[in-house]
């Protein structure tokens, strides 16, 4: 039986004239935003977390003002879920060979090459960025990072035979965000052995369709555990958590300080930016290795000594 034709032919173009659907329009992300009846909550241990009795943030449009979704606000409760998740699947995650996880990496890239059409339009209508700036800039540069990172993982094995993953990184995205800035931060800690737990301004919820994308590239659920809500509250309890072994924080000179002041508690490492502008794609600005070295540390040696 000959198969159904669906696509007009050229003929019926050529006598209608109508047009055909526009590459860039935003309908394929507001129909990701309808699955999620436009309210979307925290994505932690692979799965949409949603509690109940939590004040909804707004995400809109820059450019129309449309409200496109509401995003919940976490309390202290979902971030102890989220550590508490990057802190089972680190004891697995840490131990896989560098291979392993660079394996995970690349298999990321192409996850994020199969749904870059969701990616670039939805980046593009929560910033207001031009859909080929997404689309020719961030999504190629970020399977780059990946596949970058794949390859030092691969080298680690080797090259830091030495060196061991810190554990739980607590991940603080600055307020000016982009999906690139959250690829420029995760990829380092994840191919160290890592895990991640991000704050993300709740007006940008890209970073919970990549953590989502995470699960379909068969990463660990857990690995990369993504929340919104209020930026000082949220950081405040990441940086008090006492399974949190490192903080990552982009943003003010004062909440640098804060965040290095909370940290002593566990003796914790911080590496913070004092609100300090680093274009992140200039390799002499860029932290890639240098991130990496802050996402690990030399294996303690104990030597008994006799008197």
């Amino acid at each position: 039986m000959a198969a159904t034709r669906i696509q007009p032919s050229t003929r019926e173009i050529f006598t209608t004239l109508e047009y055909g659907p526009v590459p860039e329009s935003h309908a394929c992300a507001l129909a990701w935003l309808d699955t999620h009846n436009r309210l979307l909550g925290h994505y932690v241990n692979g799965m949409w977390l949603k509690p109940e009795h939590r004040n909804p943030a707004p995400c809109q449009d820059p450019i129309t003002g449309e409200n496109l979704a509401s995003c919940l606000q976490a309390e202290a409760e979902d971030i102890s879920a989220a550590v508490e998740a990057a802190r089972i699947t680190f004891k697995t995650w840490s131990q896989l060979p560098g291979t392993a996880r660079g394996q995970h990496l690349t298999r990321l890239a192409k996850v994020i090459q199969k749904h870059q059409r969701l990616l670039w339009t939805l980046e593009s209508l929560v910033t207001g960025r031009a859909v080929r700036e997404v689309r020719d800039g961030d999504i190629p540069l970020a399977q780059q990072l990946l596949h970058y990172h794949a390859l030092q993982a691969h080298a680690q094995d080797s090259a830091l035979a030495d060196w061991e993953p810190l554990g739980v990184i607590g991940l603080i995205l600055p307020t000016s965000f982009s999906f690139l800035d959250m690829m420029w931060r995760v990829c380092p800690a994840l191919a160290m052995g890592c895990t991640v737990v991000a704050l993300v301004p709740p007006s940008f919820p890209t970073p919970l369709l990549l953590a989502q994308l995470d699960i379909a590239a068969l990463f660990p659920a857990g690995l990369v555990n993504v929340v919104t809500g209020d930026r000082d509250h949220l950081t405040r309890c990441l940086a008090l958590h006492q399974d949190v072994q490192a903080m990552w924080y982009f943003g003010s000179a004062q909440g640098s300080q804060f965040v290095e002041w909370a940290s002593a508690g566990n003796l914790k490492p911080v590496w913070v930016n004092r609100d300090f502008p680093r274009a992140w794609d200039v390799e002499v600005q860029g932290s890639e290795q240098e991130l990496s070295l802050h996402a690990a540390r030399t294996k303690a040696l104990w030597l008994p000594m006799g008197d």
